[in-house]
This record gives structure tokens, sequence and C-alpha cells, in this order.
């Protein structure tokens, strides 16, 4: 397994960059050049992945040898979890508690089938065979994370949450343990589109 935390990489190619930013738990609060912070976010797909892992295998021991790659024998990287964020800052924490204490209020039925249905799959299930399982739908408000009051929405193997990050800014995590959700594909260099579908189905949901 690699696992790979896209903030932390953002933050030092910032650094790296002299941009300067100050920083959410696990986000970027402000930073001095807003575009070019965002232009190194968007350079994080497949190919640096690759190189990270590439780079790490031709550290570790490993049971494959040259002649083996050569053969056609060699590792290759498919998604097992995707994790993804949208953080809207307010310049007040005041609005972003206002703000939030609406979204929970209007977001209490997102669980809902045909809802949830229209966010991951794009269209409500109307037509064909109905699953062997059908899948989970629930929304979840929860109080007893350590971050505070949580909006939550399942469906099959991914969910939605959303809560007040370090009381200023709204934080929309989706994860995605299964790219079948998005009706993508497993392998890395589907990531863009995983990515894409991602977030065009999350504008139909909690922010529409």
């Amino acid at each position: 397994k690699v696992w790979l935390n896209g903030h932390e990489w953002a933050k030092r190619q910032a650094i790296h960059a002299g941009i300067g930013f100050t920083e959410l738990s696990n986000g970027f609060a402000t930073c001095t050049d807003p575009a070019a912070l965002q232009a190194i976010c968007d350079r994080l797909g497949p190919g640096t992945i690759n190189v990270f892992f590439e780079r790490w295998m031709s550290i570790l021991p490993l049971p494959l040898t040259g002649a083996d790659r050569a053969a056609g024998y060699w590792w290759e990287l498919s998604m097992r979890q995707i994790e993804t964020s949208r953080t809207v800052v307010f310049d007040a924490p005041r609005r972003a508690s206002s703000f939030f204490e609406a979204l929970v209020a209007d977001n209490l039925d997102i669980g809902r089938p045909d809802r949830v249905e229209l966010i991951f799959a794009g269209h409500p299930r109307r037509w064909g065979r109905p699953p062997k399982v059908e899948p989970t739908y629930k929304t979840r408000i929860d109080t007893r994370d350590t971050i505070g009051v949580t909006v939550n929405a399942d469906y099959k193997h991914s969910r939605i949450k959303q809560y007040l990050k370090d009381g200023r800014a709204l934080r929309i995590e989706t994860v995605i343990n299964d790219p079948g959700d998005l009706l993508c594909k497993r392998r890395l260099p589907h990531l863009e589109v995983a990515s894409h579908e991602r977030c065009k189905r999350l504008g139909r949901g909690f922010l529409s």
C-alpha cells in the first residue's frame, strides 16, 4: 500500500516556491499567491504520484529483478481509497459558524436515496435490475467527534463529511473507498477522471 498526503506535498512545494501561507489543520487558511498555490495543487496527478512510487521502488528490496521488469512483470498502482476536500474559508469565525448552522439544517435529508444518488451516480436509479445488495443510504449528525458537529452522508462504500474546520472554515471531505461509486476505474491513470467527477457531483449536493 502507498499512502500519500497531498496537503503535505503541496505545503512543501509552496515553501520551495517561496509562497507564504497560514495553515489550517491539513489545509490552507491564507496565502500570498492563491493562483500559484492552486497551480501547485493542480500538478498533483498520476504522473507525480508515479514518480514518488518509482523512487521508493528503486530503494526498497523487491522480489522482482530488472530482468523480470523487462519481461513485463512489475507493479502498477490502483486506487483503493481517494480522499479529497473542499475548504471554504470565511473572513470572520462568526460568519463561518452561522453558515454551518444553516447548512446542517438544510442537509438533514442529504442521505436520502434520491439525493445521494444524484451526487454520486449523477441521477437517481430509475431503471435496470435492482442490485443484489441494496446500497447504504443514510445521513448522520455526529457530535462525538473531537472536531465538533459533523454531517455525514453515506453512499455504498463512500461518504461525504462536512464540518467546521478550526472554527473558521467549512470543510467538505469526500472519501471514496471504491472508484466504482463514481463510475470510474481503479487504475491510477483514472485519478484525474475520478477527481473531476467528484467535483462535478459535489456541486449537486451540499453547496448547490
